[in-house]
């Protein structure tokens, strides 16, 4: 019985360790995309909450993106780039 319940317990974490790879595999080619985008010379459609903007920067370390609503410059915001959609 003990056995079991310890395989029980080491599926679970597997089960863990397996989603927390993914979540990181997915934050990691959103920002490789997002840096992929800032250096396209081509005009590469993105929305924030539904909202066009473009990608003024990026901070690698936190995963964020400095960007303002297309056709305005003067208010820049910074996001999550989980956040940020191409379309």
């Amino acid at each position: 019985m003990e056995y079991h319940i310890h395989n029980n317990v080491l599926n679970t974490t597997n089960k863990m360790i397996t989603f927390w790879d993914t979540i990181i595999e997915v934050i990691i080619m959103n920002l490789n995309r997002v840096k992929e985008i800032l250096a396209s010379e081509e005009e590469i459609s993105v929305h924030y909450h539904g909202i066009p903007v473009w990608i003024d920067s990026i901070e690698d370390t936190s995963s964020m993106a400095l960007v303002c609503q297309r056709g305005t410059h003067d208010q820049k915001r910074l996001v999550s780039i989980d956040n940020l959609e191409e379309t």
